[in-house]
């Protein structure tokens, strides 16, 4: 039973949660978690499958329409799930799509209509295809080495979503070939073809709203936290670079965990680095703060806005 109506939590079992709404079912397989979960938490799975248990809640509450700022969304883990996204979109959703119209267009006697929209759908999908292509290779990549803190002053975030597309558009312009042109009658599959189509339109544009409101202003924030650093050693002033901008992106992520009272194993365990390379970043954290106890490290965190005094676990 779903603890809270405003949000799904860690505590919840995803098996309520599927049963609570049942397009979530789509979300599971982009972040490789497989059925067979029973009644384990979100928590649970997401630890038994490598995922990125905030960045999960993230996705799941907002398609839900759920609360989902509040969690801390890990830009790899949104990255691998947008990709599979569109493995999903061009591999499967589209090509299911195309079949059930062909089945349904030759189960009849072939008209006009009928070969201008086969037509139609075979250039949209080309077009989906490199549109995601791009993302895939340019826009995705950029983000993983921003996170890996490498930026440049030739791409920004910005410029790219201001003419970023859902490209549900066509898909709702086949829908309305369909309504207004096609005129045969008794055909099933037609009928299951467009019901297809406003299916992926609207997962289209959910995916599309996903990267506007949760993976660009993320994105955004990161790069001009990397630019402010860069300019502040460029400057060869003696002014100290404000504490806000010592840690990396990583680093951050890092001490949010250590805030919240996570162990070593544990942070190593939830953000899938080894426990060799969380020990490292803890002590360069240290190093570079001068700061040498987990009490110290929780009230820079709190001071620099890393992370939010309701967000603590207190002992």
């Amino acid at each position: 039973m779903i603890k809270d109506n405003n949000t799904y939590t860690r505590q919840d079992t995803l098996r309520d949660i599927i049963e609570d709404n049942n397009r979530l079912l789509i979300v599971l397989n982009r972040f490789d978690i497989s059925l067979g979960f029973g009644d384990s938490t979100v928590e649970e799975v997401c630890k038994q499958n490598e995922v990125h248990t905030d960045t999960f809640l993230a996705v799941i509450n907002y398609i839900a329409g759920k609360n989902w700022e509040n969690y801390h969304v890990s830009l790899m883990s949104l990255v691998g799930y947008l990709r599979k996204s569109h493995i999903h979109f061009i591999n499967f959703s589209l090509p299911n799509i195309k079949r059930t119209l062909i089945e349904g267009i030759h189960g009849i006697e072939t008209s006009e209509i009928s070969m201008v929209i086969l037509k139609f759908y075979d250039t949209y999908i080309e077009e989906v295809k490199n549109h995601m292509g791009y993302e895939d290779t340019v826009i995705f990549s950029y983000v993983e080495n921003l996170v890996n803190g490498d930026i440049t002053d030739k791409f920004n975030i910005t410029d790219f979503s201001m003419r970023h597309d859902h490209m549900a558009g066509k898909l709702n312009d086949l829908k309305e070939l369909f309504i207004y042109k096609y005129t045969q009658k008794n055909n099933e599959m037609i009928n299951s073809a467009l019901l297809e189509l406003m299916l992926c339109g609207r997962d289209l544009i959910q995916h599309c709203e996903m990267e506007n409101k949760i993976l660009f202003p993320e994105v955004i924030r990161l790069e001009k936290e990397l630019k402010n650093r860069l300019e502040s050693e460029d400057s060869h002033t003696e002014e100290e670079i404000s504490d806000s901008e010592v840690l990396t992106y990583r680093e951050k992520e890092i001490l949010r965990e250590i805030a919240q009272g996570l162990s070593t194993k544990e942070i190593a365990d939830k953000i899938h680095l080894s426990f060799h390379t969380i020990t490292t970043y803890r002590k360069n954290i240290s190093e570079k703060l001068n700061i040498h106890s987990v009490a110290g490290m929780t009230v820079y965190a709190i001071l620099h806005h890393i992370i939010d005094l309701n967000e603590i676990k207190l002992p």
